[in-house]
């Protein structure tokens, strides 16, 4: 009863297993991500794959696993640059990965940083 109480918890929402990442990508080799809602996926990264995102001017790396059965790896996708979506559990994350529909843990982030005057993004896990 007690666990059914604290619900997903910062403990909790550690469910998507740890994969290697690494990406390095520059402005012009890939879609511009310096424009709001602008996202890239790398299918061969992470757990199920991870997807680049700019939401308000800040680029965020997430794992496309959703955090409703994680082992099925049912993938997310953004729709109209606003949200993303599992299509399988009907549930949604805001583009900074906290959920906003069904929903209890947020999408498994992973740090991004920039090289070369913030023309090169890199994210290593």
């Amino acid at each position: 009863m007690l666990l059914a109480l604290l619900g997903c918890g910062k403990e909790g929402c550690n469910i998507i297993p740890d994969a290697k990442v690494n990406i390095s990508i520059s402005q012009g080799s890939t879609l511009n991500l310096s424009a709001h809602g602008n996202y890239d996926y790398f299918f061969d990264q992470g757990y199920a794959g991870v997807v680049l995102i700019n939401n308000n001017g800040r680029v965020y790396a997430f794992d496309l696993c959703s955090t409703i059965n994680p082992t099925n790896r049912n993938p997310v996708t953004v729709v109209d640059n606003a949200y993303f979506f599992d299509r399988e559990s009907g549930a949604k994350w805001l583009l900074d990965g906290s959920p906003a529909a069904v929903a209890e843990c947020p999408l498994k982030g992973y740090a991004v940083t920039t090289s070369n005057n913030g023309f090169t993004y890199n994210v290593r896990y």
